[in-house]
């Protein structure tokens, strides 16, 4: 069993199954939070075990949506990857070429990932 699949089942079992968006947001902010605060004590291990539970939130989320958090996972992939850019050293981030060929990119389809 896949890690999201085991996560879909720990929700399932128990009966966290209605999506109700106040809740997610808190759950989703209490783990930022805690992400925050570990980073500010250079705690790599809170750090990653703060990401771990962001991402068990997402997962439990998108499920309770009704979709496949792989499918969707796969579908968000997708579309990262036909992005054209640079990694910026200044900022440490990705900067998406502004100038890409709008046809070249993918846009996500969440309707596929839906179970």
């Amino acid at each position: 069993m896949c890690p999201l699949e085991a996560i879909v089942k720990w929700n399932q079992e128990r009966r966290l199954d209605t999506f109700v968006a106040t809740a997610e947001h808190a759950l989703l902010t209490e783990e930022l939070q805690e992400f925050f605060a570990a980073y500010s004590e250079e705690n790599t291990n809170e750090m990653v075990d703060a990401l771990c539970d962001i991402i068990v939130v997402a997962t439990g989320g998108l499920h309770k949506l009704g979709y496949d958090p792989y499918k969707a996972l796969e579908e968000t992939v997708k579309e990262i990857n036909c992005r054209k850019g640079f990694f910026n050293e200044e900022t440490g981030k990705w900067k998406k070429d502004p100038n890409q060929d709008p046809k070249t990119l993918y846009k996500a389809d969440y309707d596929s990932a839906r179970r």
